[in-house]
């Protein structure tokens, strides 16, 4: 209060003062500019002076405060823009999961505008216009969404292949897989694409890169399919046949069943005997007995000799016994046969063996034993 009024004192004291001067002597200012001229006071002129000073910093002041206020609207709209984006594509994403795609599609669309991650929004809208069957469409946001991000080209890629698949256009996912990237799920779309396209050497020569994208047990199972596929395959000689065989993984080219389809395509009896007589004494099983047995009669004598020496280990054999049956039988000793095919339906009561102990009875006239045992086989 005190400070204040000192301050009232001094500006009544300096203006007395400057009135004193301004009456003392009121000065003389001259202004002359291209044939015009401007008389006043100097002490006019220093008001002047003065009032256009402080004008022009308030205008300054003025102009800094609407700039600063326009980069506030300019950030205010900027914020609400990407407010309403976001808000757009929730809409959307949320109208996708429901299954609405006519919805899901506009608003994701509308929210990619002016929203940062479009590309995000553009990989749905195609997708949801993918379920609406809008190929033309599902095509154009595929190409909104590609960046020079290589992580956004993976994700277009990715979505592209999956909508592909889900066509059943398999080539086309193939295509679309190769600006995808190497990763487990890539591999799993490239499995399932070449598994469509019926690509079997191609499926092979991936399998060690799908290897963690499967489990253990599919990954084995798809390596037997693959297998037999290949040994399936139309016009394949004896030779190719081999190769690929030899180029099998151990634990498929052990398979029973992989040995078996290997053989039965085989059209030599002789490497059919020879692969099916190492896998025995690799790992002993029925089925393949059962088709050494059935071989043909070029290698009889070595099949029969080789089966009698199994019985040392193996006479309690089912499928042993039913496969002495059949090689005595084809060597023309019939008795044997009947022996064998008996002692083969007394361990398991197996069909085949009842049939063919069937058929020799019934041939030595004992029609209603006979036909005894072919029921028996019948009823299995």
């Amino acid at each position: 209060m005190k400070r204040g009024l000192v301050y009232f004192l001094l500006a009544i004291v300096f203006a007395g003062w400057l009135g004193t001067l301004i009456a003392r002597d009121s000065g003389y200012v001259l202004v002359s500019y291209n044939g015009a001229t401007l008389q006043t006071s100097l002490w006019i002129a220093l008001a002047l002076i003065l009032i256009v000073v402080v004008a022009g910093y308030y205008l300054l002041r003025l102009i800094k405060i609407i700039g600063q206020s326009t980069g506030y609207f300019q950030t205010w709209r900027g914020e609400r823009k990407r407010s309403r984006a976001e808000e757009l594509t929730v809409k959307g994403l949320t109208f996708f999961q429901a299954g609405e795609f006519d919805r899901a599609e506009r608003f994701l669309k509308d929210g990619a505008a002016s929203f940062k991650t479009a590309a995000v929004n553009y990989i749905f809208a195609a997708q949801a216009a993918e379920r609406q069957g809008k190929a033309e469409e599902r095509e154009a946001y595929l190409r909104k969404a590609v960046g020079g991000d290589a992580a956004v080209r993976q994700a277009v890629a990715v979505a592209g292949a999956e909508m592909a698949l889900a066509r059943g256009e398999f080539k086309r996912a193939l295509d679309q897989l190769q600006d995808a990237g190497a990763n487990e799920r890539t591999a799993l779309l490239k499995s399932k694409a070449l598994i469509g396209a019926k690509d079997w050497q191609g499926l092979a020569d991936i399998m060690p890169q799908i290897r963690k994208a499967y489990s253990p047990d599919e990954y084995n199972q798809l390596q037997k399919e693959i297998a037999r596929e290949r040994l399936s395959a139309e016009a394949m000689t004896d030779d190719g046949l081999a190769i690929v065989f030899k180029k099998l993984p151990d634990e498929v080219r052990t398979d029973p069943d992989i040995i078996a389809l290997y053989c039965s395509r085989l059209g030599s009896e002789k490497e059919a005997e020879v692969a099916i007589r190492t896998a025995l004494k690799k790992r002993w099983n029925p089925d393949l007995l059962v088709q050494y047995g059935g071989l043909g009669v070029e290698t009889l004598t070595h099949r029969l000799k080789a089966a009698e020496g199994w019985l040392k280990q193996h006479a309690d054999d089912a499928a042993l016994q039913l496969c002495l049956g059949e090689l005595y039988e084809a060597s023309g000793d019939k008795e044997k046969a009947k022996t064998a095919y008996q002692k083969s339906v007394d361990l398991a009561d197996l069909p085949v063996a009842n049939a063919n102990l069937g058929r020799l009875i019934a041939f030595d006239g004992d029609y209603k034993l006979g036909t005894q045992h072919l029921l028996r086989a019948l009823a299995k």
